[in-house]
């Protein structure tokens, strides 16, 4: 049982994914939407790390609404880190349908 909750542990991402609803700038606060539809918001500390799709880094006003993030928060809202990217086809089947067989697609 602990192998298993460990493998799991070190499988899943640290990361969520989120889509972007408004940025405060001035609060370092942004307005996030999970996939459930849930609505958070989080807090972008000065320590957090926010980097581009190319690595490069960013500022919270480098966001916009409508980008897609995959940010580190920890249980308080607070964002240790945030990388802006899209959820690709082979990133959704990673996180959230693992088990889905690869050719679904060529089946119909």
């Amino acid at each position: 049982m602990i192998c298993f909750l460990l493998a799991a542990v070190l499988v899943s991402p640290r990361d969520e994914f989120f889509i972007i609803s408004s940025v405060d700038p001035v609060r370092a606060r942004i307005v996030v939407k999970r996939p459930t539809e849930v609505t958070a918001v989080l807090t972008v500390p000065p320590t957090a790390t926010l980097q581009g799709e190319r690595g490069e880094t960013l500022r919270i006003a480098d966001l916009r609404s409508g980008d897609t993030i995959y940010a580190v928060v920890d249980p308080s809202l607070i964002v240790t880190s945030l990388r802006r990217g899209p959820m690709t086809v082979d990133e959704l089947r990673r996180r959230y349908l693992p088990d889905l067989p690869a050719d679904i697609v060529r089946r119909q």
